[in-house]
C-alpha cells in the first residue's frame, strides 16, 4: 500500500492511472486501495491521498485546478474569501464536463496551460487571474503574507 502512496507522492499528491501504471501500479490494486480508504479517487483516472484538501478535489471534479482566489487561499497568501469556487483550465480544452455548467463554479479559460502545479496555479497567476476576475471585483481581501504581492 505504501508503494502506492510513494508513487502519488512523486506527482505531487495527485496521479492519473497511466502515471500510477509507469511506477508499476496496477489497477487492481489502485481499487483494494480505495476501498481500504487508502487512495481517494477524485475523478476517473485521477486518485490522490485521502487528505488532499477538499478544494483541490472539488476543482478536480468540476473540470479544472484551484484559481484566483481560491488557488490564492489555498497557497495561504489571503484569507479564504466566501463565495464559488475559482477553477482554471487552459483555452483549448475542448469542454470542461458533460452536462450543465455548474453555477457554484468560475472558470477561468488561460491561453497556454498557467504554471503551478496539479493543484493550483502559481501565487503569481492567481493574482493576475484576480485582478481580472468580475467575480471578485470590487472585494476586499485580507492579506496573510503581504510579501507574495
Amino acid at each position: 500500500m505504501s508503494r502506492i502512496l510513494d508513487a502519488i507522492d512523486t506527482f505531487g499528491g495527485m496521479a492519473s492511472t497511466a502515471e500510477l501504471a509507469r511506477c508499476g501500479v496496477e489497477r487492481w490494486e489502485l481499487d483494494i486501495a480505495v476501498m481500504y480508504g487508502r487512495v481517494l479517487r477524485v475523478r476517473k483516472g485521477l486518485w490522490s491521498r485521502p487528505g488532499l484538501p477538499q478544494l483541490v478535489v472539488a476543482a478536480h471534479r468540476s473540470g479544472g485546478r484551484l484559481a484566483c482566489v481560491s488557488a490564492l487561499a489555498f497557497h495561504g497568501v489571503i484569507e479564504p474569501v466566501p463565495g464559488r469556487l475559482h477553477i482554471s483550465a487552459p483555452l483549448w480544452a475542448g469542454s470542461w464536463r458533460p452536462g450543465a455548467p455548474r453555477a457554484d463554479v468560475v472558470r477561468h479559460w488561460n491561453r497556454t496551460t498557467a504554471p503551478g502545479d496539479r493543484l493550483a496555479v502559481t501565487p503569481e497567476d492567481a493574482w493576475a487571474q484576480f485582478a481580472l476576475c468580475r467575480e471578485v471585483a470590487g472585494r476586499d481581501v485580507r492579506l496573510r503574507r503581504p510579501d507574495s504581492l
